[in-house]
Protein backbone atom coordinates (compact mmCIF):
# COMPACT_ATOMS: atom_id res chain seq x y z
CA UNK A 1 0.00 0.00 0.00
CA UNK A 2 1.41 3.42 -0.92
CA UNK A 3 2.53 5.67 1.91
CA UNK A 4 0.02 8.42 1.05
CA UNK A 5 -2.80 5.84 0.92
CA UNK A 6 -1.84 4.62 4.39
CA UNK A 7 -1.86 8.21 5.62
CA UNK A 8 -5.34 8.97 4.29
CA UNK A 9 -6.75 5.69 5.62
CA UNK A 10 -5.39 6.50 9.08
CA UNK A 11 -6.65 10.10 8.96
CA UNK A 12 -10.12 9.09 7.79
CA UNK A 13 -10.43 6.20 10.24
CA UNK A 14 -9.38 8.34 13.21
CA UNK A 15 -11.76 11.14 12.17
CA UNK A 16 -14.60 8.70 11.53
CA UNK A 17 -14.20 7.09 14.95
CA UNK A 18 -14.19 10.50 16.65
CA UNK A 19 -17.40 11.33 14.79
CA UNK A 20 -19.04 8.00 15.62
CA UNK A 21 -18.27 8.66 19.27
CA UNK A 22 -19.90 12.09 19.04
CA UNK A 23 -22.94 10.80 17.16
CA UNK A 24 -23.78 8.16 19.72
CA UNK A 25 -23.37 10.46 22.68
CA UNK A 26 -26.29 11.39 24.89
CA UNK A 27 -26.53 15.04 23.85
CA UNK A 28 -30.20 15.73 23.11
CA UNK A 29 -30.71 17.20 19.67
CA UNK A 30 -33.70 16.99 17.37
CA UNK A 31 -34.02 15.34 14.00
CA UNK A 32 -33.89 16.97 10.56
CA UNK A 33 -33.92 15.98 6.92
CA UNK A 34 -30.76 16.32 4.86
CA UNK A 35 -31.35 18.42 1.78
CA UNK A 36 -28.42 17.26 -0.33
CA UNK A 37 -25.43 14.95 -0.34
CA UNK A 38 -23.01 17.60 0.90
CA UNK A 39 -25.37 19.22 3.37
CA UNK A 40 -25.13 18.53 7.06
CA UNK A 41 -28.32 18.81 9.13
CA UNK A 42 -28.26 21.53 11.76
CA UNK A 43 -29.94 19.25 14.27
CA UNK A 44 -29.41 15.51 14.51
CA UNK A 45 -31.10 12.71 16.42
CA UNK A 46 -28.20 11.27 18.36
CA UNK A 47 -28.08 7.60 19.24
CA UNK A 48 -27.26 6.30 22.69
CA UNK A 49 -25.56 2.89 22.58
CA UNK A 50 -23.64 0.75 25.05
CA UNK A 51 -19.84 1.17 24.81
CA UNK A 52 -19.35 -2.37 23.50
CA UNK A 53 -21.91 -1.75 20.73
CA UNK A 54 -20.23 1.55 19.88
CA UNK A 55 -16.91 -0.29 19.62
CA UNK A 56 -18.39 -2.98 17.35
CA UNK A 57 -19.83 -0.41 14.96
CA UNK A 58 -16.59 1.57 15.05
CA UNK A 59 -14.57 -1.55 14.26
CA UNK A 60 -16.78 -2.33 11.27
CA UNK A 61 -16.50 1.24 9.98
CA UNK A 62 -12.74 1.14 10.42
CA UNK A 63 -12.53 -2.16 8.54
CA UNK A 64 -14.72 -0.97 5.64
CA UNK A 65 -12.82 2.31 5.25
CA UNK A 66 -9.44 0.56 5.28
CA UNK A 67 -10.32 -2.41 3.04
CA UNK A 68 -10.32 -1.95 -0.75
CA UNK A 69 -13.33 -3.25 -2.64
CA UNK A 70 -16.99 -3.48 -1.71
CA UNK A 71 -17.96 -4.51 1.82
CA UNK A 72 -18.85 -8.19 1.83
CA UNK A 73 -22.36 -9.41 2.55
CA UNK A 74 -21.04 -10.88 5.80
CA UNK A 75 -19.75 -7.45 6.90
CA UNK A 76 -23.00 -5.72 5.90
CA UNK A 77 -25.10 -8.36 7.66
CA UNK A 78 -23.07 -7.97 10.84
CA UNK A 79 -23.41 -4.18 10.71
CA UNK A 80 -27.19 -4.28 10.19
CA UNK A 81 -27.64 -7.00 12.80
CA UNK A 82 -25.97 -4.78 15.41
CA UNK A 83 -28.07 -1.81 14.30
CA UNK A 84 -31.37 -3.68 14.41
CA UNK A 85 -30.63 -5.54 17.66
CA UNK A 86 -29.99 -2.27 19.49
CA UNK A 87 -33.19 -0.43 18.67
CA UNK A 88 -31.70 1.92 16.09
CA UNK A 89 -34.45 3.17 13.78
CA UNK A 90 -34.21 3.73 10.04
CA UNK A 91 -34.34 7.49 10.68
CA UNK A 92 -31.52 7.17 13.24
CA UNK A 93 -29.37 5.31 10.75
CA UNK A 94 -30.13 7.78 7.93
CA UNK A 95 -29.08 10.66 10.18
CA UNK A 96 -26.00 8.75 11.26
CA UNK A 97 -25.14 7.97 7.66
CA UNK A 98 -25.08 11.68 6.83
CA UNK A 99 -22.94 12.38 9.87
CA UNK A 100 -20.51 9.53 9.31
CA UNK A 101 -20.19 9.82 5.55
CA UNK A 102 -20.39 13.62 5.59
CA UNK A 103 -17.74 14.65 8.12
CA UNK A 104 -15.50 11.62 7.68
CA UNK A 105 -15.45 11.61 3.90
CA UNK A 106 -17.11 14.66 2.30
CA UNK A 107 -15.54 17.14 4.71
CA UNK A 108 -12.08 15.59 4.37
CA UNK A 109 -12.39 15.84 0.57
CA UNK A 110 -13.35 19.52 0.78
CA UNK A 111 -10.45 20.01 3.21
CA UNK A 112 -7.92 18.49 0.78
CA UNK A 113 -9.36 20.39 -2.18
CA UNK A 114 -8.61 23.56 -0.19
CA UNK A 115 -5.18 22.09 0.61
CA UNK A 116 -4.33 21.91 -3.10
CA UNK A 117 -5.32 25.53 -3.60
CA UNK A 118 -3.40 26.52 -0.48
CA UNK A 119 -0.30 24.74 -1.77
CA UNK A 120 -0.58 26.50 -5.14
CA UNK A 121 -0.80 30.02 -3.68
CA UNK A 122 1.45 29.50 -0.65
CA UNK A 123 -1.14 30.52 1.93
CA UNK A 124 -4.21 28.94 3.48
CA UNK A 125 -7.28 29.08 1.25
CA UNK A 126 -10.65 28.75 2.95
CA UNK A 127 -13.45 27.98 0.52
CA UNK A 128 -16.99 29.05 1.37
CA UNK A 129 -17.99 25.38 1.26
CA UNK A 130 -15.38 24.34 3.84
CA UNK A 131 -16.22 27.26 6.11
CA UNK A 132 -19.92 26.43 5.98
CA UNK A 133 -19.22 22.77 6.67
CA UNK A 134 -16.83 23.46 9.55
CA UNK A 135 -19.26 25.94 11.12
CA UNK A 136 -22.00 23.34 11.08
CA UNK A 137 -19.71 20.60 12.41
CA UNK A 138 -18.63 22.85 15.27
CA UNK A 139 -22.20 23.95 15.99
CA UNK A 140 -23.38 20.34 16.15
CA UNK A 141 -20.41 19.41 18.41
CA UNK A 142 -19.29 16.85 15.83
CA UNK A 143 -15.96 18.61 15.38
CA UNK A 144 -14.22 19.94 18.47
CA UNK A 145 -12.44 23.27 18.57
CA UNK A 146 -9.22 21.32 19.13
CA UNK A 147 -9.78 19.28 15.96
CA UNK A 148 -10.59 22.46 14.02
CA UNK A 149 -7.35 24.10 15.19
CA UNK A 150 -5.38 20.97 14.35
CA UNK A 151 -6.82 21.02 10.82
CA UNK A 152 -5.83 24.68 10.40
CA UNK A 153 -2.30 23.81 11.52
CA UNK A 154 -2.15 21.03 8.92
CA UNK A 155 -3.28 23.46 6.20
CA UNK A 156 -0.69 26.01 7.29
CA UNK A 157 2.01 23.35 6.95
CA UNK A 158 0.78 22.26 3.54
CA UNK A 159 0.50 25.84 2.25
CA UNK A 160 4.02 26.71 3.38
CA UNK A 161 5.53 23.48 2.07
CA UNK A 162 6.65 22.46 5.56
CA UNK A 163 6.57 18.86 6.86
CA UNK A 164 3.27 17.87 8.48
CA UNK A 165 3.40 15.39 11.34
CA UNK A 166 1.37 12.23 10.66
CA UNK A 167 1.26 8.83 12.38
CA UNK A 168 3.70 7.65 9.69
CA UNK A 169 6.17 10.48 10.35
CA UNK A 170 6.68 13.94 8.91
CA UNK A 171 5.37 14.36 5.35
CA UNK A 172 5.77 17.23 2.92
CA UNK A 173 2.51 17.21 0.98
CA UNK A 174 2.77 17.64 -2.79
CA UNK A 175 -0.05 18.12 -5.26
CA UNK A 176 0.34 14.49 -6.39
CA UNK A 177 0.05 13.21 -2.82
CA UNK A 178 -3.06 15.32 -2.20
CA UNK A 179 -4.67 14.19 -5.48
CA UNK A 180 -4.03 10.57 -4.47
CA UNK A 181 -5.63 11.28 -1.10
CA UNK A 182 -8.71 12.75 -2.80
CA UNK A 183 -8.96 9.66 -5.02
CA UNK A 184 -8.75 7.43 -1.93
CA UNK A 185 -11.44 9.53 -0.26
CA UNK A 186 -13.78 8.98 -3.23
CA UNK A 187 -13.19 5.23 -2.99
CA UNK A 188 -13.85 5.23 0.75
CA UNK A 189 -16.99 7.33 0.27
CA UNK A 190 -18.35 4.68 -2.08
CA UNK A 191 -17.47 1.84 0.32
CA UNK A 192 -19.14 3.50 3.30
CA UNK A 193 -22.26 4.23 1.25
CA UNK A 194 -22.42 0.58 0.25
CA UNK A 195 -22.22 -0.47 3.91
CA UNK A 196 -25.36 1.56 4.64
CA UNK A 197 -27.29 -0.14 1.82
CA UNK A 198 -28.73 -3.45 2.96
Amino acid sequence: MKKQTIIVVIVLVIFALIIIGNIISNKPVTNSQVSSENELPDKIQRISLAPEVEKELGDIMKFVMATPGEPTQVTKSKFWSIVQNNGVTTQNINDSRELIVGPAVVYIKIFYQDAIESLKVGQVVESAERKRYEDRLLKASIMTQQQYEKNQKILNGIASGLPVTTPQGDIVFTEDIINNIIQSIDEQYNRVNLLFNK
